[in-house]
């Protein structure tokens, strides 16, 4: 067993790698393909911080303590919003799948402040997907004007982004950086 030799000898990284990939076939959580239970992560954790207190320089209980945290359900985000004036559209990207209703204000869309009803759908055509997209109302991006300002909200404003389209340009962006995403 993992565990017999990891008490053994806490410095053992092939005993916790195995742990890893073996704790998630012998322990599945029902609720949530490919993770662990609640309850068997938190006595890896507790397992974990008594290798921690035996040896606090040892980094195999560290990443073994890395791969528990991120374990955890990471909550749904707006990451990228993306406009192309040649295309005529917006898309936006999140960080795991998400649905977004037709005709609803699931995700609302304002350009130059002003609202646009547009009606979004997924680019694989699925009800729920990780990037969606619009068209946009004919000569809306006009290069005529200095500068578009697109904003996009989701869930009722809690998430936004925000990118300007300048004159001359065909696309802009937004989107998190790599920290922002921990």
């Amino acid at each position: 067993r993992s565990s017999d030799l990891i008490t053994k000898n806490f410095s053992n990284y092939s005993s916790w790698h195995y742990r890893s990939k073996l704790l998630p076939q012998i322990y599945p959580d029902p609720q949530r393909s490919g993770r662990v239970t609640e309850e068997i992560l938190l006595k890896e954790l507790e397992m974990v911080q008594n290798a921690f207190f035996t040896d606090p320089s040892d980094q195999s209980a560290w990443f073994y303590h890395r791969w528990l945290l991120g374990r955890a359900d990471h909550l749904e985000s707006l990451r990228c919003l993306l406009v192309s004036r040649e295309g005529g559209w917006v898309a936006v990207s999140f960080s795991q799948p998400v649905m977004v209703l037709p005709d609803t204000e699931d995700l609302l869309l304002f350009l130059d402040r002003v609202p646009l009803m547009v009606t979004w759908r997924s680019l694989d055509r699925r009800k729920y997907s990780s990037v969606w997209i619009c068209d946009l109302p004919v000569e809306s991006l006009s290069d005529h004007c200095p500068q578009h300002n697109i904003r996009i909200l989701w869930k009722d404003g809690l998430e936004e982004k925000e990118c300007t389209l300048f004159k001359g340009r065909q696309e802009s962006w937004c989107q998190d950086s790599c920290t922002d995403r921990k």
